[in-house]
């Protein structure tokens, strides 16, 4: 739905969100069990997560570069066809009353 023309910006979000987990959920879990003795188990999830999604990423990342350019190439002929029209949740299309 979202970055229906961008490509790049759907792979960055698959890399974003592994590093966004990490980052604001130990903190988080830290704070609500501060001095809780499982501290470290309910943590662990995120610990095993968060390498888990970059390695599959890296092994992706290959794949994920000709989906890019792909994408990027089949973009450019529908521009130069003129067959280019806005989709998603219509935020790219001009408004009614202009």
């Amino acid at each position: 739905i979202f970055f229906n023309r961008k490509p790049q910006l759907r792979v960055v979000g698959l890399f974003g969100c592994s590093t966004k987990t990490a980052a604001l959920g130990i903190p988080l879990i830290s704070a609500i069990y501060e001095d809780h003795p499982k501290l470290g188990i309910f943590s662990l999830p995120l610990l095993i997560w968060y390498p888990a999604q970059l390695i599959i990423g890296t092994m992706l990342s290959k794949r994920l570069s000709r989906f890019v350019d792909y994408k990027l190439h089949k973009y450019e002929i529908e521009r130069q066809r003129g067959e280019w029209k806005p989709k998603g949740c219509g935020l790219l299309q001009q408004p009614s009353w202009a």
